[in-house]
């Protein structure tokens, strides 16, 4: 699995801000019936994504279908320790994922609802943010 974007326009980018979902734009579920919906905005790693699928899996065992929807996209950079103020910016040090309020990070499929929400919770206590489960109404 890829740790990090191949074909970027740019090395370095400006630091991603953190934006709450302010216009009520709704995500929608569009591969699975139930999904992992963040109530809060945060920053998400590669390691912190495949920590909460992992767990998500644990639960799940080989049952149902999964979906990451998430990829970090946004490179955070970090000048060395010891080193003085300026010379330029730093390289980079990981990739993020900017998470806003409502977005959705995994979907699930033909799996049942107690389970699911059992999954959920196991993920979420994985994520640095609030999430809570969700399901397509049809």
């Amino acid at each position: 699995m890829k740790t990090n974007p191949q074909n970027l326009k740019f090395k370095k980018y400006h630091k991603p801000s953190i934006k709450l979902n302010k216009n009520n734009v709704p995500f929608k579920l569009r591969f699975g019936s139930m999904g992992l919906q963040a109530a809060s905005g945060n920053a998400l790693t590669f390691s912190q994504i495949e920590s909460g699928r992992k767990a998500l899996r644990r639960v799940l065992k080989k049952t149902g279908s999964l979906w990451v929807k998430v990829f970090p996209y946004s490179p955070l950079t970090k000048k060395p320790l010891s080193v003085r103020m300026g010379k330029g910016k730093g390289p980079v040090n990981s990739w993020v994922c900017i998470i806003t309020s409502g977005q959705i990070i995994y979907e699930l499929k033909n799996i049942s609802s107690s389970l699911a929400k059992h999954a959920v919770n196991s993920a979420v206590k994985k994520l640095p943010l609030r999430g809570s489960l969700i399901k397509k109404v049809f």
